[in-house]
């Protein structure tokens, strides 16, 4: 028995999209088959779908006189459900080695149109086993209790931490300067009320730091404790 070719099988397709559309939009079909319009309480009638010189429903639109494909501008339209539609979508899984539901959604709408297709990719990917099994959920560790200067009220600063921020590029206050020196933060942050005091640090010299912290010290009071990594 020779294979199908190219021809037939497109051919086949077209068959059971007919099959799957008539079932499920039997009466849109009708109306345009008639002539008439479609009635507003389709689910449908927003896409302004017409058939096809095949007699297939696709999506009407407003890309017309874009460079995309023919079958991009006016997509096939088919219902959420139906084996047909997961039989799309399974071969677009695997011939795109488990693509996920973007990548899958994007490869679909390039000749088909499905209702509600976002939530409909969705379900079939989170179906799939192999996709499950190299997408475990972590675990996530349980976090240890908060310290207790963290949690026993104080005054602010009372229990403070201490952290570098930098090095930031600045420029002195002179005239028409052009150069740049590096300047970093000091972080005071109040392990109570997490509050946050700042002060500018010329360098990484202890000298520095202990002008800033004197600094700090003269605007929010002497700490009883101060924590540093």
């Amino acid at each position: 028995m020779l294979p199908l070719t190219p021809v037939e099988l497109n051919r086949s397709l077209l068959c059971w999209v007919r099959i799957t559309q008539a079932e499920a939009f039997a009466l849109e079909i009708k109306c345009l088959q008639q002539d008439k319009n479609i009635p507003l309480s389709s689910k449908i009638v927003t896409l302004k779908p017409f058939m096809d010189q095949d007699s297939v429903l696709r999506v009407g639109g407003r890309l017309r006189h874009s460079l995309l494909s023919p079958e991009e501008k006016n997509p096939i339209l088919l219902p959420r459900h139906g084996r047909l539609v997961e039989l799309l979508l399974l071969r677009e899984h695997l011939n795109h080695f488990h693509a996920g539901p973007q990548l899958m959604m994007s490869i679909i709408h390039r000749q088909f149109w499905i209702i509600r297709a976002k939530d409909v990719i969705r379900q079939f990917v989170k179906k799939c086993v192999t996709c499950a099994r190299h997408k475990p959920v972590t675990l996530q560790p349980m976090m240890g209790d908060l310290p207790s200067f963290r949690v026993t009220p104080s005054r602010p600063f009372q229990k403070t931490g201490v952290d570098y921020a930098g090095p930031f590029l600045i420029k002195p206050i002179q005239p028409r300067s052009t150069t740049t020196i590096k300047a970093y933060l000091a972080l005071f942050i109040c392990c109570c009320t997490r509050a946050v005091h700042l002060e500018i640090v010329s360098s990484l010299s202890t000298d520095a730091f202990l002008a800033a912290l004197w600094r700090f010290v003269s605007r929010r009071g002497l700490p009883s404790d101060m924590y540093s990594d």
